[in-house]
């Protein structure tokens, strides 16, 4: 499969953008010291101030200044680690729970999960990011009278805790479908007759039939996580915690701890009719990256239907040989 996907142009250009990415994030805070430039003002060549912050695009390429002159690029690589690795963690989180609940829901306690999903269905209907919104809120927004009441750690394992719930009964319903189809098939009551209890027809069977899909349910999740976070961070729950801070007299703006994307987007889309440049380029970031994954995900797709087919040059050469006349051999008629 890998040979495969490598040799899929979708997969391979979604791959290599992710992977970029995440190396010069964490080039960026390694090998450099992480902090981000500065420009408040631009001068000329005589010394005189000319413009002040926030700078477009056009004055700081390539994409602008934030509203205290923090340049943009060098914000949205340093945030790309915190925002593709929460996506990653909490995919990852998701599918392994969601594949052992699934596997001793259909396999000791198939009633219960007939309950699960009727009640799965009913949970189509209510909005997720409203329902993390409502659970997140009171850790990771400061009090009245400001200051956070967990530490940002413990912030950040709720979160991660609560994202990753909301989303299992979903999958666990999705995945007991499909094991369900595969536990119908003929060699698994051979295998059953053959005395395999349930945990090796699993092992045996049925995992090496989900192992591709998997990946699949895997890409799919990271892309449902990202945009989690994106309508997060325009209800201001933005990861680690937002604080609030007096931008100009009377007005209070949230601000990101950790230059995370959704972070950057609800705490400055305020400034698109001002600034434009300020949420819309982690708003393209966020595009690009969801664009990437899906190319990712219709590599996997397209290397599980339309597997690759080697051929051997020699039974290749033996299938193409004209027939002889030796090859034929004669008809005796009777008189």
């Amino acid at each position: 499969m890998i040979v495969r996907l490598i040799k899929n142009p979708k997969f391979l250009m979604g791959f290599l953008f992710i992977l970029l990415l995440i190396v010069a994030s964490f080039s960026f805070s390694i090998l450099g010291d992480g902090s981000i430039p500065q420009t408040s003002v631009i001068y000329d060549d005589n010394g005189n101030a000319i413009r002040s912050a926030p700078h477009s695009p056009l004055n700081v390429p390539p994409f602008g200044t934030d509203m205290v002159g923090k340049e943009i690029f060098h914000s949205l690589i340093k945030g790309a680690k915190y925002t593709i690795g929460i996506a990653i963690l909490v995919a990852a989180f998701r599918l392994f729970l969601s594949v052992f609940l699934s596997f001793i829901l259909e396999s000791y306690l198939p009633v219960l999960n007939r309950y699960i999903n009727r009640v799965t269905e009913a949970f189509h209907y209510v909005p997720i990011s409203l329902l993390t919104f409502f659970i997140l809120s009171p850790v990771l927004i400061e009090g009245a009278l400001g200051g956070f009441e967990y530490s940002f750690w413990d912030r950040v394992y709720f979160e991660v805790i609560i994202l990753t719930l909301v989303a299992i009964p979903t999958l666990v319903t999705l995945l007991s479908n499909e094991m369900k189809i595969i536990f119908q098939n003929d060699f698994i009551d051979a295998s059953k007759i053959m005395g395999a209890n349930r945990w090796e027809l699993y092992l045996k069977h049925v995992l090496p039939f989900l192992k591709p899909k998997f990946w699949i349910h895997f890409t799919q999740q990271i892309i449902q996580v990202l945009i989690l976070l994106v309508h997060l961070g325009l209800l201001n729950i933005l990861f680690g915690g937002a604080r609030t801070s007096e931008f100009t007299q009377g007005v209070h703006v949230y601000i990101s701890i950790t230059s995370e994307w959704s972070g950057m987007i609800g705490s400055t889309y305020k400034y698109l009719w001002v600034a434009p440049w300020i949420p819309l380029a982690p708003l393209l970031m966020f595009s690009i990256t969801i664009l990437s994954l899906n190319l990712i995900l219709e590599g996997f797709k397209q290397s599980l239907e339309h597997p690759l087919v080697i051929q051997n040059k020699n039974s290749k050469a033996k299938t193409k040989r004209t027939p002889a006349k030796e090859d034929f051999a004669p008809i005796k008629v009777r008189a």
